[in-house]
């Protein structure tokens, strides 16, 4: 879901919320376990199901320039990245933020 222009003052800005849901091929799942044992984990195959929980926003800056935070609640979460890992991962919270800067309008540049 996005809401654009909740403010009249402010109609480039907006506010976000998203659902997103994966899941990891059984075997792939199995794999991730297997590699957790090897590493000195518990060895336990990792849920095949992940939800992403996420709120957003962007704020217009002035110039095309935008202030983007995002927080993210992760359930089920793998080891996709490290598979090779005795710690298992564990549900938790992602904070973080962009600044986007379209140097090529600042600069005046024309899009083609």
């Amino acid at each position: 879901m996005l809401l654009s222009g909740p403010d009249r003052d402010r109609p480039d800005d907006t506010y976000g919320f998203r659902l997103g849901w994966q899941r990891l091929n059984s075997a792939f799942a199995a794999f991730l376990g297997e590699a957790n044992r090897v590493s000195g984990g518990n060895g336990l195959a990792y849920p095949r199901d992940k939800l992403v929980v996420e709120a957003n926003a962007r704020f217009e800056l002035g110039q095309g320039v935008g202030f983007e935070p995002v927080v993210q609640y992760l359930v089920n979460a793998d080891s996709f990245y490290e598979p090779y890992s005795a710690r298992r991962a564990r549900d938790g919270v992602f904070v973080g933020a962009s600044l986007v800067v379209p140097l090529g309008t600042i600069l005046g540049l024309a899009a083609e």
